[in-house]
């Protein structure tokens, strides 16, 4: 049995998060940093990569790769018994779950917005 990878518990207020607004350089240098030691200590090296826009496309190829990096990012989220839980499950090692879990962390890509994403619209105003 798994558990579902998106519980109320694990969803967080982004809009009362601070947004770089792109006025000041530094400023965004400063906010940079702290979205990292933010991800790295929520999410572990999974967050870095979804804020860094270093994610890899989930595909069959790919799917375990990914399954591992979740997992580590679970036992900060969730705590090891319920990584463990998962990681032992048959479901926990598909693309379709991993899009899932993923998803639930698409408020670091999206919703704040990836850097990538970011620098990107900034550039082009």
């Amino acid at each position: 049995m798994t558990t579902n990878p998106v519980s109320e518990k694990d969803q967080i207020d982004w809009n009362a998060t601070v947004i770089f607004d792109g006025s000041n350089v530094e400023e965004w240098f400063r906010f940079d940093r702290q979205v990292l030691r933010f991800v790295k200590k929520e999410y572990g090296d999974y967050g870095i990569k979804l804020w860094n826009g270093t994610t890899i496309e989930i595909d069959a190829n790919s799917v375990e790769a990914i399954a591992n990096d979740t997992y580590e990012s679970m036992v900060k989220i969730k705590g090891r018994k319920e990584a463990d839980i998962n990681y032992w499950s048959v479901e926990f090692w598909t693309v379709d779950w991993q899009q899932k879990w993923r998803d639930t962390m698409r408020p670091l890509r999206s919703g704040t917005t990836s850097k990538v994403e970011l620098v990107t619209r900034h550039s082009d105003s």
